[in-house]
């Protein structure tokens, strides 16, 4: 064949454009959605969904409603894009994994699993009313059974009641298994408190949040929900030293870094130097493999503004994009200094989820009788 004749698309072997379109900015693969039904098929297909998967980066999804705006980072011109995506979310207390967000409206007062970048949404029911659940905004968590594959919700809300003492309650739904209904879920923990303000992770099959214990004289100590038995595991500690003293109670945050479980911590606030602390669990499980890998001092003028750190890339020896108190920062690890990145379009203060984006479709999510309460909810795309 001569080489100056155009090839086809049909003519491009599957494992090949695969790979291409892998390879695409995030904008250009919506984009890519319109174009015809085949190239909608192609971003569907099992295979291209799991391999961009697994080469996508993490982002930033935030916003205050109506926006949902998606944040990247470029290193290559070490800018930043804001994408803003016709779906409306809320943030406050959402929960993510593999591009999924669970977020909960609070006109409904119900649970939504959505993916913005595909602009789809399903609408979880209402808690059965014996199940004797508040309203009050509920903590979420959202991941994946490693031994069935199929995505479950996990809901922790305080349970009605008329006395001072709050008691917890906890349900979980699976997607996928036809009718989508909440089940309860025995031995949650009580004589503490369910952040929605402390960030929560997925990670090695489970859900993780920070508990806060009723009395002042309990440390704190992550919490986590197992996806396959459906139980609360027993409790992991927190480093010490630096959780000793009760001023750190409002500045923690769970994550994923370097494949550990990490920690940030904003420290040393009761001296007017604060650092952020982050340290990872080189084995999971271990208290002691706790690691503290790197402090970098706190860039803000307005301490008790704080109330947000999240590592968005870690380039190990040179780099970490984060986001702090609304603004998204490069730290220079050889130089030890921030730069700010401005991000044009976005809100003065908003919430923030570590996002990765993805093409996982909520019909292959919810399949069966669930998958009738999709709703396509995505307007096009404006890119800052």
């Amino acid at each position: 064949m001569d080489p100056r004749e155009n090839t086809s698309l049909e003519e491009v072997p599957g494992d090949v454009l695969v790979d291409i379109l892998c390879g695409l900015p995030l904008k250009t693969l919506v984009q890519c959605r319109g174009v015809c039904k085949e190239w909608r098929d192609l971003l569907s297909d099992p295979i291209f969904v799991s391999l961009h998967l697994s080469r996508s980066v993490t982002t930033l999804a935030s916003g205050l409603p109506p926006d949902c705006l998606l944040i990247e980072h470029s290193s290559r011109d070490n800018d930043v894009m804001v994408t803003k995506l016709g779906m409306e979310l809320d943030f406050h207390g959402a929960a993510s994994c593999n591009g999924l967000i669970c977020s909960w409206n609070d006109r409904e007062k119900r649970v939504s699993v959505s993916n913005p970048i595909i602009g789809k949404r399903i609408t979880l029911p209402e808690s059965p009313k014996e199940h004797g659940i508040s309203d009050f905004k509920p903590r979420l968590g959202i991941g994946i059974s490693p031994e069935t594959s199929l995505y479950k919700v996990l809901k922790i809300q305080s349970r009605r009641q008329y006395g001072s003492e709050t008691i917890w309650a906890a349900e979980i739904c699976t997607l996928g298994v036809g009718t989508v209904t909440w089940r309860n879920i025995a031995d949650v923990p009580q004589k503490c408190y369910f952040s929605v303000a402390l960030d929560g992770t997925f990670f090695n099959g489970a859900f993780h949040f920070i508990l806060t214990p009723d009395s002042p004289e309990l440390n704190l100590y992550i919490c986590s929900f197992d996806f396959d038995s459906e139980e609360f595991r027993s409790n992991l500690e927190l480093p010490r030293p630096p959780l000793d003293n009760e001023e750190y109670h409002a500045w923690l945050g769970l994550g994923v870094l370097t494949d550990c479980l990490c920690v940030s911590i904003i420290s040393g606030l009761g001296d007017g130097n604060p650092d952020i602390e982050v340290w990872v669990m080189k084995e999971y499980g271990v208290t002691d493999s706790w690691t503290k890998v790197f402090v970098l001092e706190y860039p803000m003028e307005n301490l008790w503004s704080a109330h947000g750190f999240k590592i968005i890339k870690y380039r190990k020896n040179e780099e970490i994009i984060c986001f702090i108190d609304d603004n998204i920062y490069s730290y220079d690890l050889k130089y030890a200094n921030f730069r700010f990145l401005e991000t044009i379009g976005t809100h003065s203060k908003f919430y923030a989820l570590l996002y990765v984006p993805s093409f996982v479709w909520l019909e292959d999510v919810a399949v069966g009788e669930s998958s009738n309460a999709i709703e396509y909810c995505l307007s096009e795309l404006h890119i800052q």
